[in-house]
């Protein structure tokens, strides 16, 4: 065993509490999408748009969530994750395209697509080993 390895310990909350993070940050997303942006130019972070990093943050922290919400990490829940919150931004686009402040953005669907994806990476490289019997024990870390 490696002397330098961090142990992979996080807190397990009751599946209520880990689906309300997912909820909260469904929330978010929806209703920072449909909010006014504003007059002027958007802004940009060396050359990025700051709507383009933002997406991609959100969309990994979504996809994240689910991961935890799940409190799994094997091929079937990264995928299920990650698809989820596809699925979720591409809603959220469809939601936007009717109002005059907003459009929908193919775009917009590829960076969320792409946020998806390295937050399901995310999870999958700080998930905890499956345990089904501490998880079943209601044990709070894994």
């Amino acid at each position: 065993m490696n002397d330098c390895a961090v142990p992979r310990r996080l807190p397990v909350a009751a599946p209520a509490v880990r689906w309300g993070v997912v909820g909260a940050f469904a929330t978010l997303i929806l209703v920072a999408s449909v909010r006014d942006p504003g007059p002027g130019p958007p802004p940009s972070i060396l050359g990025v748009p700051l709507a383009t990093s933002l997406h991609l943050v959100a969309y990994a922290g979504l996809a994240a969530a689910v991961g935890y919400g799940l409190l799994r990490a094997d091929g079937r829940a990264l995928l299920l994750a990650a698809g989820t919150a596809v699925c979720y931004g591409g809603a959220v686009e469809l939601v936007q395209a009717p109002l005059p402040s907003r459009s929908a953005s193919a775009v917009d669907v590829l960076v969320n697509t792409v946020g998806a994806t390295a937050g399901a990476a995310l999870w999958r490289a700080v998930a905890p080993p499956a345990n089904e019997d501490a998880i079943d024990a209601g044990a709070t870390s894994l």
